[in-house]
């Protein structure tokens, strides 16, 4: 397969003054590290400087006819075009047919703070046909910087299996460190599911969320879970990073085509 020359973005810094063009946000936003990347990655890459540049050539990846987004429909993909100042691809894995893409947001304005964005497409030969997302917003007092630091370089990918049992056990238990088994019928009792697991070497994406049993996640009302896009880092059989992209959602009323769904 041939591999395509691509940047990815690591840690930038962040564009200065109103007067700057979309295309010039985005190109003073490309990492000077340079990896190769395969063709999907690099497609997912080009889609996602769509955020900044209104560059809608992306479409000819997508199939618009069949493509299903588990995501709010203020978030679909057609809707997301243009609408950030700058954006830094973090993060990526590629496993089979689904590419995990982490990257941030940055606003240039005081009433919309920089997100964090987890974004899983999977493909059916050359096109997506399929998109999960976790959006959150970065509190004050923190930074995308700290969010998201660490080690991006993809290594040991003759690991990626062993990683991604090291991993999912990582979660459960870290589940139960922090939520326990509880008692049936409990109002303390929580729930975590693990819906997918993809991983490319050092690197494994989970995909879950944590319930309460009245259906309540931490914080709202009833109806609610908080769900996880979780990228954990692993070496020497250990888990020795993880990054997390939380968002809480309702699932009837806010996501049309549920959250998890696989076709």
């Amino acid at each position: 397969m041939l591999f395509l020359l691509a940047v990815v973005i690591a840690f930038t810094t962040a564009c200065s003054g109103s007067g700057e063009s979309a295309n010039e946000t985005a190109t003073e936003n490309l990492e000077s590290s340079v990896q190769l990347l395969s063709p999907h990655k690099q497609q997912v890459r080009e889609l996602l400087l769509s955020r900044v540049n209104g560059d809608t050539t992306f479409f000819q990846y997508v199939d618009r006819e069949r493509l299903v987004e588990h995501v709010m429909p203020t978030n679909y993909i057609s809707r997301q075009v243009d609408i950030a100042d700058s954006v830094h691809i973090i993060r990526m894995i590629e496993d089979g047919d689904v590419v995990v893409a982490q990257s941030v947001l940055i606003y240039n304005r005081s009433d919309r703070s920089p997100e964090v964005v987890v974004d899983v497409f999977r493909y059916d030969g050359q096109k997506i046909v399929e998109r999960w997302a976790n959006i959150e917003a970065i509190s004050d007092g923190d930074s995308w910087q700290t969010r998201t630091q660490g080690d991006t370089l993809i290594t040991d990918r003759d690991k990626t299996e062993a990683n991604k049992k090291l991993a999912e056990e990582y979660e459960k238990n870290d589940f139960q460190e922090n939520y326990g088994a509880g008692t049936e019928g409990s109002s303390e009792e929580y729930y975590d599911n693990i819906y997918a697991i993809y991983g490319e070497g050092n690197f494994v994406f989970i995909m879950k969320d944590i319930t309460h049993a009245g259906g309540t996640a931490v914080g709202f009302g009833i109806g609610y879970s908080t769900a996880y896009f979780n990228i954990l880092q692993c070496k020497n059989n250990e888990v020795i990073n993880r990054w997390t992209c939380s968002e809480d959602f309702h699932y009837e009323e806010e996501y049309p085509n549920g959250k998890y769904e696989v076709l």
